[in-house]
């Protein structure tokens, strides 16, 4: 499927993994963005949104909406997402990346998720020191607290960088019948995920890389310098982790995120009530 493409599509790779197509037809794709701009709303100010990756997006505005207010199962099933891409600490859960079905120009439900490769615990898995210092700065994120008695400016701290804070507030309070739900699956999870030891397959997939190499691809084809991306193909180093030692990482990495959220989803639900 994926053979070759590169030579008809010079940005593409002629790798990848074959999956289910989101498309159902009759009915269309569309994503949170498109949504929001066929739908303009005050609180969301979508005019001034930027895509930015690694980036935490706020969802607050979101749920606020007359839009969600208006379709309640599709807020339902959009918070159960938005609680998901807390768990796996996604850092590209952009207004792109939700998608919903559109039918005969009305939103008839919402898409599955997609674009899973920007999860934390597995970034910079070349760089196993920077992929630690990122994880423990995305959890330090998601249970930060709005008040310490010994902090004066915790509060502005907070609002300045708990995003991920925010938005399991905002479903808690407006969704807590849908919290109580993914709490009971994420319960369900960690069982399974404790009585199975995670571990990596190569299938003659992986091969050496640097988490740079994006760099080589903007240089190529966003501005065209094909000098400057000879350059960096020459300079960066290709390295090959150990797959067990990786897979170790992430284990910890994901089951330490998940009783995190676990104790996080059930601490603010005895407090909303």
């Amino acid at each position: 499927m994926c053979k070759n493409i590169d030579k008809e599509f010079g940005n593409k790779y002629s790798y990848g993994t074959i999956v289910d197509s989101l498309e159902n037809s009759p009915k269309k794709l569309v994503n949170l963005y498109e949504l929001f701009r066929e739908n303009p709303d005050s609180l969301v100010d979508i005019e001034n949104y930027v895509n930015f990756c690694e980036k935490f997006y706020e969802y607050g505005c979101i749920f606020k909406s007359n839009f969600m207010k208006m379709h309640e199962d599709i807020a339902h099933d959009f918070a159960l997402q938005v609680l998901l891409s807390i768990l796996k600490l996604d850092q590209n859960y952009h207004y792109e990346n939700p998608l919903f079905y559109m039918d005969n120009n009305q939103v008839s439900g919402v898409a599955p998720m997609i674009d899973h490769e920007f999860s934390t615990m597995f970034l910079y898995l070349d760089n196993l020191q920077l992929n630690k210092k990122r994880f423990d700065s995305s959890l330090n994120s998601l249970v930060m607290t709005k008040t310490d008695p010994n902090y004066i400016l915790a509060q502005f701290r907070y609002e300045a960088f708990a995003t991920l804070s925010h938005n399991l507030d905002v479903i808690i309070l407006n969704y807590p019948e849908t919290a109580c739900e993914f709490l009971i699956k994420l319960k369900h999870f960690i069982r399974d995920f404790k009585a199975e030891y995670f571990l990596l397959e190569d299938h003659n997939y992986l091969f050496p890389f640097n988490s740079s190499n994006f760099m080589i691809g903007h240089a190529r084809f966003k501005h065209h310098n094909e000098e400057e991306a000879k350059k960096l193909e020459l300079e960066l180093e290709q390295y090959s982790p150990d797959i067990n030692v990786v897979s170790k990482i992430i284990y910890q990495e994901v089951l330490e995120s998940s009783q995190v959220l676990e104790k996080e989803i059930e601490k603010r639900l005895i407090k909303s009530h």
